[in-house]
Protein backbone atom coordinates (compact mmCIF):
# COMPACT_ATOMS: atom_id res chain seq x y z
CA UNK A 1 0.00 0.00 0.00
CA UNK A 2 2.52 2.53 0.68
CA UNK A 3 4.31 1.90 -2.67
CA UNK A 4 1.28 2.60 -4.34
CA UNK A 5 0.21 6.11 -2.40
CA UNK A 6 4.57 6.62 -3.28
CA UNK A 7 4.26 6.07 -6.87
CA UNK A 8 0.59 7.97 -7.14
CA UNK A 9 2.69 10.90 -5.35
CA UNK A 10 5.24 10.78 -8.33
CA UNK A 11 2.97 10.55 -10.82
CA UNK A 12 1.13 13.43 -9.47
CA UNK A 13 4.17 15.77 -9.24
CA UNK A 14 5.56 14.69 -12.77
CA UNK A 15 1.95 15.85 -14.07
CA UNK A 16 1.94 18.79 -11.91
CA UNK A 17 4.94 19.64 -13.48
CA UNK A 18 4.91 18.53 -17.28
CA UNK A 19 0.74 20.56 -16.94
CA UNK A 20 2.85 23.97 -15.48
CA UNK A 21 5.16 23.69 -17.90
CA UNK A 22 2.29 23.55 -20.78
CA UNK A 23 0.67 26.25 -19.38
CA UNK A 24 3.48 28.31 -18.92
CA UNK A 25 4.50 27.85 -22.33
CA UNK A 26 1.27 27.90 -24.38
CA UNK A 27 -0.39 29.82 -22.14
CA UNK A 28 1.81 32.22 -20.42
CA UNK A 29 4.83 33.13 -23.15
CA UNK A 30 2.79 32.94 -25.76
CA UNK A 31 -0.03 35.57 -23.88
CA UNK A 32 2.85 37.73 -23.43
CA UNK A 33 2.14 39.43 -26.67
CA UNK A 34 -1.32 40.93 -28.01
CA UNK A 35 -2.73 38.55 -30.43
CA UNK A 36 -6.28 37.61 -28.02
CA UNK A 37 -9.42 38.40 -27.38
CA UNK A 38 -8.31 40.64 -24.59
CA UNK A 39 -8.72 43.90 -27.35
CA UNK A 40 -12.58 43.43 -27.21
CA UNK A 41 -12.18 43.65 -23.29
CA UNK A 42 -10.28 46.40 -22.92
CA UNK A 43 -11.55 48.32 -26.24
CA UNK A 44 -15.30 48.27 -24.57
CA UNK A 45 -14.01 49.67 -20.99
CA UNK A 46 -12.06 52.31 -23.08
CA UNK A 47 -14.77 53.38 -24.95
CA UNK A 48 -16.76 53.82 -21.31
CA UNK A 49 -13.58 55.85 -19.60
CA UNK A 50 -14.06 57.80 -22.55
CA UNK A 51 -17.49 58.86 -22.97
CA UNK A 52 -18.39 57.28 -26.21
CA UNK A 53 -21.70 56.92 -26.62
CA UNK A 54 -21.40 53.24 -26.93
CA UNK A 55 -25.70 52.30 -28.57
CA UNK A 56 -23.79 50.08 -31.53
CA UNK A 57 -21.27 47.99 -29.35
CA UNK A 58 -22.97 45.05 -30.10
CA UNK A 59 -22.47 46.11 -34.59
CA UNK A 60 -19.61 43.90 -35.22
CA UNK A 61 -18.29 46.68 -37.73
CA UNK A 62 -18.68 49.78 -35.70
CA UNK A 63 -16.73 47.61 -33.05
CA UNK A 64 -14.10 46.36 -35.18
CA UNK A 65 -13.55 50.38 -36.18
CA UNK A 66 -13.09 51.00 -32.20
CA UNK A 67 -10.39 48.56 -31.87
CA UNK A 68 -8.76 50.05 -34.75
CA UNK A 69 -8.85 53.97 -33.38
CA UNK A 70 -7.50 52.36 -30.10
CA UNK A 71 -4.38 50.81 -31.95
CA UNK A 72 -5.63 47.05 -32.43
CA UNK A 73 -5.01 45.63 -35.95
CA UNK A 74 -7.74 42.91 -36.14
CA UNK A 75 -11.63 42.34 -36.13
CA UNK A 76 -13.60 42.30 -32.87
CA UNK A 77 -17.24 41.88 -32.05
CA UNK A 78 -18.45 42.99 -28.37
CA UNK A 79 -21.23 39.94 -29.10
CA UNK A 80 -22.45 37.49 -27.08
CA UNK A 81 -21.27 39.57 -24.05
CA UNK A 82 -23.55 40.81 -21.45
CA UNK A 83 -22.95 45.01 -20.88
CA UNK A 84 -21.66 44.36 -17.21
CA UNK A 85 -18.35 43.22 -19.42
CA UNK A 86 -17.75 46.22 -20.38
CA UNK A 87 -16.95 47.11 -16.88
CA UNK A 88 -14.16 45.02 -16.59
CA UNK A 89 -10.90 46.29 -18.13
CA UNK A 90 -11.78 49.97 -16.93
CA UNK A 91 -8.73 49.76 -14.24
CA UNK A 92 -6.59 49.16 -16.72
CA UNK A 93 -7.59 51.83 -19.02
CA UNK A 94 -4.88 54.23 -18.09
CA UNK A 95 -2.18 52.12 -19.86
CA UNK A 96 -1.75 51.04 -23.64
CA UNK A 97 -3.05 48.03 -24.69
CA UNK A 98 0.19 45.39 -24.72
CA UNK A 99 0.74 46.69 -21.07
CA UNK A 100 -2.82 46.60 -19.99
CA UNK A 101 -2.56 42.73 -21.39
CA UNK A 102 0.62 42.02 -19.70
CA UNK A 103 -1.00 43.33 -16.50
CA UNK A 104 -4.10 41.47 -16.56
CA UNK A 105 -2.36 38.17 -18.08
CA UNK A 106 0.08 38.34 -14.60
CA UNK A 107 -3.34 38.74 -12.53
CA UNK A 108 -4.51 35.85 -14.34
CA UNK A 109 -1.94 33.98 -12.88
CA UNK A 110 -2.31 35.34 -9.48
CA UNK A 111 -5.14 33.90 -9.34
CA UNK A 112 -4.74 30.00 -9.21
CA UNK A 113 -3.33 30.58 -5.78
CA UNK A 114 -6.76 31.25 -3.86
CA UNK A 115 -8.46 29.61 -6.87
CA UNK A 116 -6.22 26.07 -5.49
CA UNK A 117 -7.03 27.06 -1.76
CA UNK A 118 -10.54 27.18 -2.78
CA UNK A 119 -10.20 23.97 -4.35
CA UNK A 120 -8.40 22.19 -1.71
CA UNK A 121 -11.31 23.70 1.03
CA UNK A 122 -14.05 22.27 -1.21
CA UNK A 123 -12.58 19.15 -2.84
CA UNK A 124 -10.48 17.86 1.10
CA UNK A 125 -7.36 16.96 -1.22
CA UNK A 126 -4.00 17.58 -0.49
CA UNK A 127 -2.27 21.15 -1.61
CA UNK A 128 -0.29 19.06 -4.61
CA UNK A 129 -3.71 16.97 -6.09
CA UNK A 130 -5.37 20.42 -5.88
CA UNK A 131 -2.83 22.40 -8.21
CA UNK A 132 -3.06 19.23 -10.44
CA UNK A 133 -7.49 19.84 -10.62
CA UNK A 134 -6.86 23.10 -12.05
CA UNK A 135 -3.64 22.58 -14.14
CA UNK A 136 -5.58 19.08 -15.84
CA UNK A 137 -7.71 21.82 -17.51
CA UNK A 138 -4.92 22.33 -20.28
CA UNK A 139 -5.52 23.68 -23.43
CA UNK A 140 -8.39 25.34 -21.55
CA UNK A 141 -6.11 26.98 -18.86
CA UNK A 142 -3.78 28.10 -21.32
CA UNK A 143 -6.02 29.30 -24.07
CA UNK A 144 -7.37 31.58 -20.75
CA UNK A 145 -4.06 33.14 -20.69
CA UNK A 146 -3.39 33.45 -24.04
CA UNK A 147 -6.04 35.25 -25.29
CA UNK A 148 -6.56 36.87 -21.83
CA UNK A 149 -10.30 35.68 -20.93
CA UNK A 150 -11.84 36.26 -17.54
CA UNK A 151 -12.96 32.11 -17.37
CA UNK A 152 -10.57 31.53 -14.41
CA UNK A 153 -11.56 34.93 -12.33
CA UNK A 154 -15.12 33.33 -12.94
CA UNK A 155 -14.13 30.05 -11.94
CA UNK A 156 -12.96 31.94 -8.30
CA UNK A 157 -16.16 33.76 -8.41
CA UNK A 158 -17.50 30.49 -7.88
CA UNK A 159 -15.47 28.19 -5.38
CA UNK A 160 -15.38 31.62 -3.43
CA UNK A 161 -19.11 32.37 -3.19
CA UNK A 162 -19.72 28.65 -2.23
CA UNK A 163 -16.88 28.53 0.12
CA UNK A 164 -18.92 31.45 2.24
CA UNK A 165 -22.57 30.34 1.39
CA UNK A 166 -21.13 27.01 3.36
CA UNK A 167 -19.58 28.70 6.04
CA UNK A 168 -22.84 31.17 7.23
CA UNK A 169 -22.05 34.22 4.91
CA UNK A 170 -24.76 32.89 2.29
CA UNK A 171 -25.76 36.39 1.07
CA UNK A 172 -22.34 37.67 0.79
CA UNK A 173 -20.94 34.17 -1.29
CA UNK A 174 -24.09 34.11 -3.31
CA UNK A 175 -23.69 37.97 -4.12
CA UNK A 176 -19.86 37.34 -5.08
CA UNK A 177 -22.31 34.33 -7.74
CA UNK A 178 -24.32 37.21 -8.57
CA UNK A 179 -21.55 39.89 -10.02
CA UNK A 180 -20.16 36.80 -11.61
CA UNK A 181 -22.95 36.19 -13.38
CA UNK A 182 -23.54 39.55 -14.37
CA UNK A 183 -20.57 39.10 -16.64
CA UNK A 184 -20.64 35.36 -17.40
CA UNK A 185 -23.86 33.89 -17.22
CA UNK A 186 -23.00 30.25 -15.81
CA UNK A 187 -23.33 30.87 -12.29
CA UNK A 188 -26.98 31.12 -12.79
CA UNK A 189 -27.38 27.71 -13.12
CA UNK A 190 -26.17 26.69 -9.70
CA UNK A 191 -29.33 28.34 -8.26
CA UNK A 192 -31.34 25.62 -9.07
CA UNK A 193 -30.71 23.78 -5.79
CA UNK A 194 -31.71 26.82 -3.44
CA UNK A 195 -34.57 27.18 -5.06
CA UNK A 196 -35.95 23.19 -4.91
CA UNK A 197 -35.06 24.10 -1.57
CA UNK A 198 -37.10 28.10 -0.82
CA UNK A 199 -33.81 29.23 0.39
CA UNK A 200 -34.41 32.87 0.16
CA UNK A 201 -31.20 34.44 1.74
CA UNK A 202 -28.47 32.62 -1.12
CA UNK A 203 -31.45 33.74 -3.76
CA UNK A 204 -31.51 37.25 -2.33
CA UNK A 205 -28.01 38.09 -2.14
CA UNK A 206 -27.53 36.69 -5.72
CA UNK A 207 -30.27 38.95 -7.01
CA UNK A 208 -28.66 41.88 -5.13
CA UNK A 209 -25.45 41.25 -6.33
CA UNK A 210 -26.72 40.97 -10.21
CA UNK A 211 -29.25 43.58 -10.11
CA UNK A 212 -26.50 46.10 -8.61
CA UNK A 213 -23.90 45.82 -11.33
CA UNK A 214 -26.32 45.65 -14.00
CA UNK A 215 -28.48 48.84 -12.70
CA UNK A 216 -24.84 50.49 -12.60
CA UNK A 217 -23.93 49.22 -16.29
CA UNK A 218 -27.53 50.96 -17.50
CA UNK A 219 -26.79 54.24 -16.18
CA UNK A 220 -23.24 54.12 -17.73
CA UNK A 221 -24.00 52.74 -21.00
CA UNK A 222 -28.22 53.64 -21.49
CA UNK A 223 -31.34 51.12 -22.56
CA UNK A 224 -30.29 50.84 -26.04
CA UNK A 225 -26.88 48.97 -25.50
CA UNK A 226 -29.68 46.50 -22.88
CA UNK A 227 -32.02 46.23 -26.00
CA UNK A 228 -29.70 45.21 -28.21
CA UNK A 229 -27.65 42.72 -25.67
CA UNK A 230 -31.32 40.85 -25.61
CA UNK A 231 -31.86 40.47 -29.36
CA UNK A 232 -27.87 38.97 -29.79
CA UNK A 233 -28.44 36.45 -26.80
CA UNK A 234 -31.48 35.27 -28.22
CA UNK A 235 -29.33 33.92 -31.59
CA UNK A 236 -26.49 33.19 -28.88
CA UNK A 237 -28.54 30.42 -27.25
CA UNK A 238 -29.56 28.82 -30.61
CA UNK A 239 -26.04 28.43 -31.23
CA UNK A 240 -25.58 31.86 -33.67
CA UNK A 241 -23.40 34.58 -33.23
CA UNK A 242 -23.32 37.57 -35.44
CA UNK A 243 -19.67 37.38 -37.45
CA UNK A 244 -19.17 33.65 -36.97
CA UNK A 245 -20.96 30.67 -38.99
CA UNK A 246 -23.20 28.72 -36.77
CA UNK A 247 -21.47 24.96 -38.75
CA UNK A 248 -18.00 26.25 -36.97
CA UNK A 249 -16.64 23.11 -35.55
CA UNK A 250 -14.76 24.79 -33.26
CA UNK A 251 -18.05 25.75 -31.35
CA UNK A 252 -17.79 21.91 -30.44
CA UNK A 253 -21.46 21.44 -29.78
CA UNK A 254 -24.66 19.48 -30.32
CA UNK A 255 -25.88 22.11 -32.29
CA UNK A 256 -23.15 23.19 -34.88
CA UNK A 257 -22.66 19.27 -35.32
CA UNK A 258 -26.15 18.66 -35.93
CA UNK A 259 -26.16 21.46 -39.01
CA UNK A 260 -23.07 19.99 -40.46
CA UNK A 261 -25.23 17.04 -40.93
CA UNK A 262 -28.49 17.83 -41.51
CA UNK A 263 -28.47 21.86 -43.03
CA UNK A 264 -27.76 22.69 -46.64
CA UNK A 265 -25.97 25.88 -47.10
CA UNK A 266 -24.87 27.32 -50.62
CA UNK A 267 -21.93 28.61 -48.96
CA UNK A 268 -20.92 26.87 -45.64
CA UNK A 269 -22.41 23.03 -45.80
CA UNK A 270 -22.70 22.29 -49.62
CA UNK A 271 -22.42 18.82 -48.61
CA UNK A 272 -24.60 17.83 -45.87
CA UNK A 273 -24.60 13.93 -44.62
CA UNK A 274 -28.62 14.36 -45.31
CA UNK A 275 -30.16 17.72 -46.57
CA UNK A 276 -33.14 17.57 -44.54
CA UNK A 277 -32.89 20.32 -41.86
CA UNK A 278 -36.16 18.92 -39.75
CA UNK A 279 -33.36 15.97 -39.12
CA UNK A 280 -31.69 19.41 -37.39
CA UNK A 281 -34.70 20.14 -35.28
CA UNK A 282 -35.36 16.55 -34.23
CA UNK A 283 -31.96 15.90 -33.37
CA UNK A 284 -31.41 18.93 -31.10
CA UNK A 285 -34.99 17.87 -29.75
CA UNK A 286 -34.30 14.73 -28.98
CA UNK A 287 -30.38 15.29 -27.32
CA UNK A 288 -31.67 18.43 -24.84
CA UNK A 289 -34.45 15.84 -23.97
CA UNK A 290 -31.95 13.23 -23.20
CA UNK A 291 -30.17 15.48 -20.85
CA UNK A 292 -32.39 16.92 -19.45
CA UNK A 293 -34.78 14.01 -18.08
CA UNK A 294 -31.44 12.30 -17.19
CA UNK A 295 -30.83 15.08 -14.98
CA UNK A 296 -34.41 15.62 -13.47
CA UNK A 297 -34.21 11.97 -12.44
CA UNK A 298 -30.99 12.37 -10.72
CA UNK A 299 -31.73 15.46 -8.73
CA UNK A 300 -35.21 13.23 -8.09
CA UNK A 301 -32.64 10.42 -6.56
CA UNK A 302 -31.10 12.99 -4.59
CA UNK A 303 -33.78 14.54 -3.01
CA UNK A 304 -33.15 13.87 0.51
CA UNK A 305 -29.71 13.27 0.51
CA UNK A 306 -27.46 15.32 2.69
CA UNK A 307 -25.92 16.90 0.58
CA UNK A 308 -28.94 17.77 -1.54
CA UNK A 309 -27.29 20.99 -3.06
CA UNK A 310 -23.73 20.00 -4.09
CA UNK A 311 -24.82 16.70 -5.97
CA UNK A 312 -27.75 19.17 -7.83
CA UNK A 313 -24.91 21.52 -8.78
CA UNK A 314 -22.87 19.21 -10.55
CA UNK A 315 -25.91 17.79 -12.09
CA UNK A 316 -27.00 20.28 -13.36
CA UNK A 317 -23.44 22.23 -14.25
CA UNK A 318 -22.45 18.98 -15.87
CA UNK A 319 -25.76 18.86 -18.22
CA UNK A 320 -25.29 22.42 -18.91
CA UNK A 321 -22.12 21.98 -20.22
CA UNK A 322 -23.46 19.12 -22.16
CA UNK A 323 -25.57 21.35 -23.97
CA UNK A 324 -24.10 24.42 -24.23
CA UNK A 325 -24.71 25.72 -27.56
CA UNK A 326 -21.47 27.34 -28.66
CA UNK A 327 -18.53 25.89 -26.51
CA UNK A 328 -14.60 27.19 -26.54
CA UNK A 329 -11.99 25.67 -24.79
CA UNK A 330 -11.53 28.35 -22.01
CA UNK A 331 -15.04 28.13 -20.70
CA UNK A 332 -14.17 24.35 -19.25
CA UNK A 333 -11.97 26.06 -16.37
CA UNK A 334 -15.67 26.09 -14.88
CA UNK A 335 -17.06 22.52 -15.29
CA UNK A 336 -14.19 21.87 -12.42
CA UNK A 337 -17.07 23.62 -10.25
CA UNK A 338 -19.59 20.86 -10.87
CA UNK A 339 -16.76 18.08 -11.22
CA UNK A 340 -15.51 19.17 -7.42
CA UNK A 341 -18.84 18.50 -6.04
CA UNK A 342 -19.27 14.87 -7.66
CA UNK A 343 -15.58 13.89 -7.12
CA UNK A 344 -15.75 14.23 -3.52
CA UNK A 345 -18.96 11.66 -3.55
CA UNK A 346 -17.34 9.23 -5.26
CA UNK A 347 -15.22 5.74 -4.30
CA UNK A 348 -12.03 5.42 -5.15
CA UNK A 349 -12.71 3.39 -8.62
CA UNK A 350 -15.38 6.12 -9.49
CA UNK A 351 -13.15 8.87 -9.01
CA UNK A 352 -10.49 7.30 -11.27
CA UNK A 353 -12.71 7.03 -14.08
CA UNK A 354 -14.19 10.72 -12.92
CA UNK A 355 -10.86 11.77 -13.41
CA UNK A 356 -9.54 10.67 -16.47
CA UNK A 357 -12.40 11.34 -18.23
CA UNK A 358 -12.51 15.21 -17.10
CA UNK A 359 -8.71 15.41 -17.70
CA UNK A 360 -9.32 14.03 -21.03
CA UNK A 361 -11.25 17.35 -22.05
CA UNK A 362 -8.58 19.45 -21.31
CA UNK A 363 -5.44 17.04 -22.26
CA UNK A 364 -6.60 15.36 -25.44
CA UNK A 365 -7.25 18.11 -27.53
CA UNK A 366 -3.75 18.98 -27.16
CA UNK A 367 -2.51 16.23 -29.48
CA UNK A 368 -5.93 16.10 -31.41
CA UNK A 369 -5.75 19.60 -32.86
CA UNK A 370 -2.35 18.77 -34.68
CA UNK A 371 -3.12 15.16 -35.74
CA UNK A 372 -7.05 15.93 -37.13
CA UNK A 373 -6.48 18.28 -40.15
CA UNK A 374 -9.59 20.80 -41.05
CA UNK A 375 -10.87 18.58 -43.99
CA UNK A 376 -11.38 15.57 -41.95
CA UNK A 377 -15.08 13.98 -41.82
CA UNK A 378 -17.00 15.96 -40.26
CA UNK A 379 -17.33 13.44 -36.73
CA UNK A 380 -13.83 13.62 -36.67
CA UNK A 381 -13.37 17.10 -35.88
CA UNK A 382 -15.92 17.07 -32.88
CA UNK A 383 -13.41 15.61 -30.62
CA UNK A 384 -13.82 17.31 -27.54
CA UNK A 385 -17.79 17.72 -28.17
CA UNK A 386 -17.21 13.57 -27.63
CA UNK A 387 -15.01 13.82 -24.83
CA UNK A 388 -17.34 15.96 -23.04
CA UNK A 389 -20.13 13.44 -23.69
CA UNK A 390 -18.02 10.43 -22.80
CA UNK A 391 -17.26 13.00 -19.06
CA UNK A 392 -21.29 13.34 -18.65
CA UNK A 393 -21.86 9.86 -19.54
CA UNK A 394 -19.91 8.60 -17.01
CA UNK A 395 -20.75 11.52 -14.40
CA UNK A 396 -24.68 10.56 -14.91
CA UNK A 397 -23.48 6.65 -13.86
CA UNK A 398 -21.62 7.31 -10.93
CA UNK A 399 -24.47 9.15 -9.57
CA UNK A 400 -26.78 6.55 -10.17
CA UNK A 401 -24.38 4.36 -8.10
CA UNK A 402 -23.98 6.77 -5.24
CA UNK A 403 -27.70 8.08 -5.47
CA UNK A 404 -28.45 3.72 -5.41
CA UNK A 405 -25.88 3.28 -2.16
CA UNK A 406 -26.33 6.74 0.30
CA UNK A 407 -29.55 7.95 0.04
CA UNK A 408 -30.05 9.29 3.63
CA UNK A 409 -32.13 11.83 5.36
CA UNK A 410 -30.60 14.94 7.16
Amino acid sequence: MNQIRKWRTAAEWVSVFVLAGYVLYAGILRGWQMQSDFPNYYTSSRLLVEGIEVSRIYDNHWFTEQLTVHGFNQPGKFTPFPPPTALLMIPLTPFDPLTAKRIWLLMNVLLLIPTVFFIRKISGESRRFSWLLILVTGLGLANNFYLGQVYLLVLLALLAGHYLITTNKEYTGAAIWGIAAAIKLIPVIFLLPFIFQKKWKPLAGFTAGFAAIHFITLLVTGKEVYANYFSVLANHLNGSIDGQSPYAYQFQSWNALLRNLFVYDEVQNQHPLIHFALLFQIGRLFIYAVVILIAAERIYDFRKHSDFTELVMAITGIAVFELLPASATYHFIMLLFPFLFLFRKANRDQRIVLFISFAAIGTLPVILQKLIPENAPILFLFYRLWLMTIFWAAAMVVLKRISKKEISIP
